[in-house]
């Protein structure tokens, strides 16, 4: 059987011969769509929201970078105390809201994706 599709690879790889992790783009494998990205500013102990309207709960992520430019992935529950404490992330069907308890937060950089959760 023949196999139909789209594949570009990534550059200095034969589309034809190299693996699937060398392919930019593959219409044989489910890719993340980004429907929003951005930066927004935080600050500890306090909320922000980013509005995305989607209509339901999509998949996301944040990272969340300090003044000295570390950048760390949050998620969604907070890790109890110490350095293991970053940032709570959560969705809903309209908003993405993102707090941390970080030391020195700067920016929390965002990528909702159309992809449902």
């Amino acid at each position: 059987m023949t196999d139909y599709g789209i594949k570009v690879s990534q550059a200095g790889f034969p589309v034809l011969t190299t693996d699937d992790k060398n392919l930019s783009l593959a219409s044989s494998i489910n890719l993340l769509k980004v429907a929003f990205t951005g930066s927004i500013d935080v600050s500890s102990g306090s909320e922000v929201s980013v509005t995305h309207s989607l209509g339901y709960t999509p998949q996301f992520l944040v990272y969340i970078s300090n003044t000295s430019g570390d950048a760390f992935l949050c998620s969604t529950l907070f890790l109890p105390g110490g350095a293991g404490t970053v940032g709570l992330v959560n969705v809903d069907t309209t908003k993405l809201y993102i707090q941390t308890n970080m030391v020195n937060p700067d920016t929390a950089r965002y990528y909702i994706f159309y992809d449902q959760l």
